[in-house]
């Protein structure tokens, strides 16, 4: 069995954080938007402005779950 480990997120992790969070978000919610709407959507909410402002954010605690020796499997947001 994989060994699957949640990563609290820093600031270095954040591009990587960033793409997760723009795949997961389209992979759920791409097939209810149009492409536009959906690029606009992401452009303005998944950007280093944005959640590394957010990430800032006393008691926010972001992560990620990983597999070891392997990728990013998703991640969230506790506030």
């Amino acid at each position: 069995m994989t060994e699957v480990k949640i990563v609290q997120v820093s600031e270095k992790d954040l591009p990587e954080l960033i793409a997760i969070s723009r795949e997961t978000f389209a992979d759920t919610f791409g097939k209810d938007n149009s492409p536009e709407d959906m690029a606009k959507f992401l452009d303005e909410n998944y950007n280093e402005d944005k959640l590394g402002g957010e990430m800032a954010t006393p008691g926010s605690f972001f992560s990620t779950l990983s597999q070891v020796l392997s990728m990013i499997l998703g991640n969230f947001i506790l506030k």
